[in-house]
C-alpha cells in the first residue's frame, strides 16, 4: 500500500478518536482541552487530505483504491466534525444538510457516468468549498480560544455553505448530458 493510501487509511481511523474525545468530554458544551485536541486532529487530517492527493500526483500512484476511498473519507471527517459542532451548539443543522444533500447530488452524477465508463473530476469551486469549509471547521472547533475565531468559523462556514450550493448546480449544469441521458 502506497503512502498517500496510508494517509486517507490514518485520516478514516482519526475520526473515532476525534468521536470518543467528543463524548468523554465533560461538559459538550463548553471549551476544554478536548476541543483543543480534536481541532488539532481535525488539522491533521484535513492536511493529509491534501498531502495525500498532492503525492499521489507528484509520484504518479494515483490508484482505485485511492480514488475511491479519498473523498469517501473527507466526506466522513467534514461531516463527523460538522455533527460534533451541531451537538455543542456551534453550528447549525441546516448547514449540514445543506452539504450533505450537495454531496449526494453529487456523488449520484458520479455514480450515473461512472455507469458509462466516464470519470468527473471536481470543479475548481467544488475544491475551493471544500477548502474553505474545512478552515471553517478548524477555527470553529477552537472556537473557546477567541471570540474572534467563532466569528471568522462563522463567517467562512457561511461562505463555504454559499459555495457548497453553487458548485452544486454548476456541477449538474455541466454534466446536465449524464443526468439527462436515456438509453
Amino acid at each position: 500500500m502506497n503512502i498517500p493510501n496510508r494517509l486517507t487509511l490514518f485520516r478514516i481511523l482519526i475520526i473515532p478518536l476525534i468521536v470518543v474525545l467528543y463524548y468523554v468530554k465533560p461538559d459538550r458544551h463548553e471549551y476544554d482541552i478536548f476541543n483543543s485536541i480534536i481541532g488539532g486532529l481535525f488539522m491533521i487530517g484535513a492536511a493529509t487530505d491534501f498531502l495525500d492527493g498532492y503525492l499521489a500526483r507528484r509520484d504518479n500512484r494515483i490508484t482505485t483504491f485511492g480514488k475511491f476511498l479519498d473523498p469517501i473519507a473527507d466526506k466522513m471527517l467534514v461531516i463527523t466534525a460538522l455533527l460534533l459542532l451541531v451537538d455543542s451548539g456551534v453550528v447549525q443543522v441546516w448547514i449540514v444538510i445543506v452539504i450533505l444533500s450537495r454531496d449526494f447530488l453529487v456523488n449520484g452524477v458520479r455514480l450515473l457516468a461512472a455507469g458509462e465508463g466516464q470519470v468527473l473530476a471536481a470543479g475548481t469551486l467544488g475544491k475551493l468549498k471544500t477548502t474553505i469549509t474545512m478552515i471553517a471547521i478548524i477555527l470553529l472547533l477552537f472556537y473557546g480560544l477567541d471570540e474572534m475565531l467563532l466569528l471568522g468559523g462563522l463567517v467562512l462556514i457561511y461562505t463555504g455553505v454559499f459555495l457548497t450550493i453553487i458548485s452544486g448546480v454548476e456541477y449538474l449544469y455541466k454534466n446536465k448530458a449524464v443526468i439527462l441521458q436515456s438509453k
